[in-house]
């Protein structure tokens, strides 16, 4: 799947949904389409100086690449939008990203909440610590036994 063949059926889906849906997207590279890609390291100086003066930006062309990258990055949440969330907007749907939600739960995480999770999970631990224990003497104790077969032996599938 690419971003083209998830639009198109993404644009299918949409009239499928309720009213007001609220739908949690992963960051897959294909559900993840800029309207209005932000630069990066690999574009050129040029492409960069033409993308921040599209956006209204005095750029003094002296300023080398890394400069001119520091100063997208201060613009790049005004214009950071992806192609399924505009679609979806117009369907009256809103499309919210798990990574979003990640950072918002973290955020909202104390530091007495934290240290109860990490007692949680250190009481949770000693208790399979303690199966493992149990297990290990259960099998133990079991004592096995081996059968031997000797002797003849036929079978149906043996030739008379």
């Amino acid at each position: 799947m690419n971003g083209d063949n998830f639009y198109e059926w993404f644009n299918k889906i949409l009239p499928l949904l309720n009213e007001n849906a609220v739908i949690v997207m992963d960051n897959a590279s294909d559900h993840s389409v800029k309207k209005d890609p932000c630069p990066v390291i690999s574009w050129k100086k040029a492409d960069i100086i033409n993308w921040l003066e599209n956006k209204g930006e005095v750029v003094d062309h002296i300023k080398i690449k890394s400069q001119l990258l520091e100063r997208a990055q201060v613009l790049k949440p005004q214009y950071e939008q992806y192609v399924i969330d505009e679609l979806a907007k117009a369907a009256n749907k809103t499309v919210v990203h798990v990574r979003k939600l990640l950072e918002e739960g973290v955020e909202r995480v104390t530091p007495d909440m934290w240290k109860n999770f990490i007692t949680h999970v250190t009481k949770e631990e000693d208790k399979f610590w303690q199966i493992d224990v149990l297990s290990d003497e259960l099998f133990d104790e079991q004592e096995f036994h081996v059968l031997t077969i000797t002797g003849d032996t036929s079978s149906d599938f043996d030739s008379d």
